[in-house]
């Protein structure tokens, strides 16, 4: 009895002609060259979603000192989120004689510039409305001048956080927090504020790595 031997898809086979076998084994070779093209497309797509990393090495002793994340505003924490949030809403808030020009500098700096201009126009408006009542001061040099000594307290279970559905970078929030001004007699204002903000990478003038689209008293 004659036996065929199938080893190789029948590619040893001894009744296929030198045609028919160069045929199959071509065949083989196309197979095995799309799916290593699949593998490289995909590794190649997996390795594009990655965040991009650069160390950063001390010159004088070629040492790893660091590393910058080139997405780090998609994977930045939730409690970074929150911590970076109240760091921009207590400099928008400051009644601080000693910060006050400071905490100006980094809310502006975080600001879209809509509403960066509107900021401007109401401290102007505030300004005028101070100097009607015999004020001569614009409105962040009265607080300068006022000596006052304030800090912002956020009460975390009234306030809300949550991320934007179809954009990961964009969120909204409700915030509540108190501002208590003096040391001796301190008094105390409750205020609740809507944002709306987009995570950015951080920069020198941006070091909380957020825009401020919009802010509102609630």
């Amino acid at each position: 009895m004659e036996t065929t031997s199938v080893n190789n898809g029948g590619a040893n086979n001894p009744s296929l002609t030198l045609h028919q076998r160069v045929a199959m084994q071509g065949v083989f070779g196309w197979v095995a060259a799309f799916v290593m093209l699949v593998i490289l497309l995909v590794n190649n797509f997996m390795l594009a979603r990655e965040d991009k990393e650069v160390l950063a090495v001390d010159p004088a002793t070629n040492r790893v000192i660091g590393s910058v994340i080139f997405d780090e505003a998609r994977v930045r924490s939730v409690s970074q989120i929150n911590k970076d949030l109240k760091g921009w809403l207590s400099a928008y808030n400051s009644l601080n004689a000693e910060t006050v020009w400071e905490d100006a500098q980094i809310a502006i700096n975080h600001m879209e510039d809509s509403l960066a201009e509107a900021t401007f126009k109401r401290w102007t408006e505030l300004s005028q409305e101070q100097k009607e009542k015999g004020q001569a001061m614009p409105y962040l040099q009265q607080i300068e001048a006022s000596g006052n000594v304030a800090r912002v307290v956020f009460n975390d279970e009234e306030s809300t956080l949550r991320r934007d559905d179809r954009v990961p970078t964009l969120f909204y929030g409700e915030i509540q927090f108190d501002i208590i001004s003096g040391i001796v007699n301190p008094t105390k204002r409750t205020l609740r504020q809507s944002i709306k903000f987009n995570l950015v990478p951080r920069s020198e003038n941006n070091s909380l790595g957020m825009e401020v689209i919009d802010v509102q008293d609630i």
